[in-house]
């Protein structure tokens, strides 16, 4: 009796599974990295903001499409007018850029006559893979000349 109702069990879960289904896995490979300034929306590779004076801005950086477990690791760089990207830049290394999160925040002030460029990172490996994405944000000067503003 108990082999009859094991096996009416298996089948109903079998059935039930095929019924309801499984989530869909994104394969290794199509995440992506983009990012917003202060609560604007997110964009995939880049996004640009600033101009206002004496601001304060919140570049948030997070990746979508994830699926499963990684391991990560943030590298966060500064670009001026006149400096080569990509890298080298100046390496900056905001505190909420850890190795267990998939969002990274930098404050950054705007620059009275340069922009300024914030590129993020974010190297995932699983499963003895690994892949590298980058997300850029750009922050526009308060001033287009010394002599606008």
């Amino acid at each position: 009796m108990q082999k009859l109702l094991g096996s009416v069990f298996s089948c109903v879960l079998a059935v039930a599974l095929l019924v309801v289904g499984s989530p869909a896995a994104n394969a290794f490979g199509s995440e992506v990295l983009g990012c917003s300034f202060d609560s604007g929306a997110w964009t995939a590779n880049s996004c640009a903001g600033g101009g206002e004076q004496g601001v304060v801005y919140q570049i948030h950086f997070s990746a979508h499409n994830l699926s499963g477990t990684y391991s990560k690791r943030w590298t966060v760089y500064q670009y001026q007018a006149g400096m080569s990207q990509p890298p080298p830049g100046v390496v900056i290394t905001p505190t909420t850029c850890t190795s267990t999160s998939t969002t990274c925040t930098v404050s950054l002030k705007s620059n009275a006559f340069q922009t300024k460029t914030i590129s993020a990172d974010l190297q995932l490996t699983q499963s003895g893979q690994t892949r590298d994405i980058w997300a850029y944000a750009t922050v526009y000067p308060v001033c287009s000349s010394p002599d606008s503003c």
